[in-house]
């Protein structure tokens, strides 16, 4: 856990003679770094620099301790765009939109004409206003319809980047794109060779860049580009139409180290598009900076196999090598042979290893396994997709300890969506005793488990510890009131979940403060 002593600057480690006159922790190159370092309208120096990691490359480290929820850095991000497959949006806002306005230039669907002069979409306006007959594939059909016409817009800004040699072009430039390991999926590389490599190259005639260009910018987005989900705000939900579909490039976030149990958690801001990372936790000086890629309701088996996948490595955090999960036990399954036992993979970090009983020793492969969880998975996925959320009840009564251990993540995932509609369709004031006392069961399995998984702050972490003490405080005036508690009880369990909701409503302002 070492810190750099040497002169060199904290971002991109070219040698420099410039030090932080504030926080005097770092060294820096040039003024757009110190800008990236020193948030002048906060009067806050950002506690990170980057560092070298044998055998894993560029990594952050903290350079002072951070308190928990403090902001670690903020990355602007250098490229903002639509997804490759999405709904009709505004090239500018990317808010959705209906296709009643077009833009006069290249045709694209816009929220207005002040969004067909924005400084996201005038630069390449006239570059897709070149092309405006365009392959099947590329069409827009309709506000409804999903389409693939978006898949050259992100690609497209990167090379413009490229082609302006900023800083921010330098800084994306380092991000790796996996060119090799890509190629191996000739399904999906042939697929962007005709629809985004050609079409940019021939149909709008940008041939200074070469095929590599563009598969490289392609590369960059598919392995680095984050998606733009921003942090709801207290009192209600946006109007679906209101809210911004799109993924980002943040460089400086890229560079982060994945643990699927980590130390830092990021929101972006929907108006600027800026991504705030903040500590989860206490982090030590010296301590790498981590996020995680995946959801923490996720099993090891699953949830390795799809980093693998996505960002080309294999996770082998402290989670990822437990059997247990942080004694979890949040993938196992019912022992095919025995009445009580669990089967768990004898070794999580081979994809192919067996899955062993921990009370009678009985083996069954990997694949035999991963075909009972998709089975399952497919049933709650179903319920996800009606209106039937009581069904929920019946899919945990019919497979908690049965044939998936009670802590197993698909009936942490069916908890999860049963205390929303619990939330979401009733106030807990109108909710019936028995059913306040059911939410509070589920909200104490989610919780233990959770916190073991995915300790420090989260959206979920704070949304579910606020059902649960407010079930809590309502439980306790209806037992005071009826008799079932006396005073004294009453007053210290209202004590402890107020100073509970307290906490929650803290982290939620942290967090609204840079959405706001």
């Amino acid at each position: 856990m070492s810190i750099k002593s040497r002169k060199a600057c904290f971002l991109c480690q070219k040698p420099c003679d410039s030090q932080c006159p504030y926080c005097q922790s770092v060294w820096f190159c040039s003024d757009i770094h110190f800008q990236l370092h020193r948030l002048e309208d906060q009067s806050y120096c950002c506690p990170y620099e980057v560092d070298v990691k044998a055998g894993i490359g560029r990594i952050l480290r903290a350079t002072r301790a951070i308190k928990a929820m403090e902001i670690v850095l903020i990355d602007p991000g250098t490229v903002v765009g639509p997804n490759y497959s999405s709904t009709p949006v505004c090239l500018d806002c990317l808010s959705s939109v209906d296709g009643s306005f077009l833009c006069p230039c290249c045709r694209f669907p816009l929220c207005s004409t002040d969004c067909s002069t924005g400084s996201m979409h005038q630069d390449e306006c006239l570059i897709l206003g070149r092309c405006l007959d365009r392959p099947e594939a590329l069409q827009i059909k309709g506000p409804e319809h999903e389409t693939n016409a978006y898949s050259i817009i992100t690609p497209l800004r990167t090379l413009l980047l490229k082609e302006s040699g900023t800083d921010a072009w330098q800084r994306t430039d380092e991000l790796m794109d996996h060119h090799q390991e890509r190629r191996q999926n000739l399904e999906e590389w042939t697929w962007y060779q005709k629809n985004v490599v050609d079409f940019i190259r021939h149909n709008l005639g940008l041939t200074q860049f070469s095929e590599v260009d563009v598969h490289r910018a392609i590369g960059i987005l598919n392995v680095n580009a984050v998606t733009l989900q921003y942090p709801r705000k207290s009192g209600g939900g946006a109007n679906p139409k209101d809210v911004k579909k799109g993924k980002g490039i943040y460089p400086i976030f890229a560079i982060m180290s994945h643990y699927c149990i980590c130390n830092a958690r990021y929101t972006i801001d929907p108006k600027t598009s800026e991504m705030y990372v903040r500590a989860r936790r206490p982090i030590m000086r010296g301590e790498e900076l981590s996020v995680q890629y995946l959801s923490a309701l996720s099993g090891t088996f699953k949830r390795r196999k799809k980093i693998r996948s996505e960002w080309h490595f294999d996770c082998l955090c402290r989670r990822c090598s437990d059997p247990s999960e942080c004694a979890t036990n949040i993938s196992a399954v019912n022992c095919f042979s025995c009445e009580n036992g669990y089967l768990l993979p004898a070794n999580p970090l081979d994809y192919e290893s067996s899955w062993i009983c921990q009370k009678c020793g009985h083996a069954v492969s990997s694949s035999k396994i991963e075909e009972l969880v998709d089975s399952i998975q497919s049933e709650l996925d179903d319920i996800g997709g009606s209106d039937e959320f009581h069904r929920y009840e019946d899919f945990i009564a019919s497979y908690q300890g049965i044939m998936l251990h009670p802590n197993h993540y698909l009936l942490m995932t069916a908890t999860r969506n049963l205390i929303q509609f619990y939330t979401y369709s009733a106030g807990n004031e109108v909710l019936a005793y028995e059913t306040l006392k059911r939410k509070l069961q589920l909200c104490q399995n989610f919780w233990m488990v959770l916190t073991r998984v995915d300790p420090g702050y989260s959206e979920i972490r704070n949304f579910v510890q606020k059902e649960l003490n407010f079930c809590k405080l309502l439980l306790s005036q209806q037992d005071y009131h009826s008799g079932k508690i006396g005073k004294e009880e009453y007053l210290l369990n209202s004590r402890q979940s107020l100073l509970a909701l307290d906490e929650v409503e803290r982290n939620k302002k942290l967090i609204e403060k840079n959405i706001s």
